[in-house]
């Protein structure tokens, strides 16, 4: 059974409900409570009314009379699934924390298939930025790198959270909903590193159909908890748990298979091996001193991991960006110029 709703929570055990939820006078306070109850359930919760009623003190006839205000409001739709050989199956419910606008046919109604593509707000779109239509608009790169978040002027910090959510709904596919635009907001007002976040999306894509920005807040407080708060730490703790997994999917393969070696054989073929070593490598080279070594290596390693330099510690980073080389068009440069120099002294004619 599926269902599709968007909700956030700002930690596991506390959700974010719309004050437009509890203010509304369409609704009962047992429709309300009902609601509440369900937006709180885990994403993968199997909704049906005997289900329902087991965990709330209504009983089954509550729960319908309760559901059937709530489709009334356009906070529930319901809607019969078929199975791949045409017969009705379970029920499926979608879930929204806006009320939807009444459609006379729900066949034809396009959030039947997918919700989320559909913003309730769509009179006044939240994802609208309207410093982008000013002649003078604001460089949000510029801004990044040139100021600290609590620096920035109020146009420019509505500029960075109008870009923070541009960045996201194109990452995810789809525009974000009013309490989605929310956690945004609050993020941008906590000065939280824009590139952090969307590398926390970008961790919580695998979710796909099921993904909701309440899981990039529970990524984003993990990190925090463990002293994560940029983006080369984030992605070198992402890439340590991705070898981890690795390592023990290939364990499981080597024990089925009764081969210990298999094991070994797996991790040394796999691209996540071959760019921590390389990581390692090279800050080692950088540790000796051994900068020309660093820098051939370095070329070496672009040629399979051109984002390299987003997981070598800063320092490492910075010298190949910086004083000593960046990549081969120096490299080529410097020889050019060698060329050029004995040429100009007649030397090697």
């Amino acid at each position: 059974m599926s269902k599709e709703f968007s909700f956030n929570l700002r930690s596991g055990n506390f959700s974010i409900i719309a004050n437009e939820v509890i203010r509304d006078k369409n609704l009962s306070n047992k429709a309300k409570g009902l609601l509440v109850t369900m937006i709180s359930l885990p994403p993968d919760w199997d909704y049906t009314v005997k289900g329902l009623s087991y965990i709330c003190k209504d009983g089954t006839d509550g729960i319908k009379a309760q559901l059937k205000e709530l489709e009334a409001a356009g906070y529930l739709i319901r809607k019969r699934e078929r199975d791949e050989r045409g017969l009705f199956g379970k029920m499926s419910y979608t879930i929204f924390d806006q009320p939807q606008p009444r459609v006379e046919n729900p066949l034809l109604d396009p959030r039947a298939e997918n919700p989320l593509l559909d913003n309730p707000l769509q009179e006044k779109p939240l994802v609208e930025n309207p410093l982008q239509t000013n002649k003078d608009k604001i460089n949000i790169e510029k801004i990044n790198k040139d100021k600290d978040s609590y620096l920035l002027t109020p146009a420019e910090k509505e500029a960075q959270l109008y870009s923070l959510i541009d960045s996201i709904s194109e990452l995810i596919g789809r525009k974000l909903v009013n309490v989605e635009f929310t956690l945004c907001k609050m993020w941008n007002e906590n000065n939280i590193d824009t590139e952090l976040i969307l590398e926390a999306v970008k961790d919580n894509l695998f979710r796909k159909d099921q993904f909701e920005l309440r899981y990039v807040q529970q990524t984003l407080e993990k990190w925090n908890n463990s002293g994560i708060n940029d983006v080369r730490a984030a992605k070198n703790h992402i890439l340590n748990n991705h070898a981890a997994n690795l390592s023990l999917k290939a364990q499981e393969i080597a024990r089925q298979n009764n081969n210990e070696d298999l094991a070994d054989e797996i991790v040394s073929k796999s691209d996540i091996t071959d760019l921590k070593g390389y990581i390692q490598f090279l800050t080692d080279l950088y540790c000796e001193k051994r900068f020309d070594d660093l820098i051939d290596t370095y070329n070496q390693a672009c040629r399979s991991h051109k984002d390299i330099l987003d997981y070598l510690p800063k320092r490492v980073a910075d010298y190949i960006c910086g004083t000593g080389t960046k990549t081969d068009e120096i490299v080529e440069y410097r020889k050019n110029l060698y060329f050029e120099n004995i040429q100009s002294k007649g030397e090697g004619a």
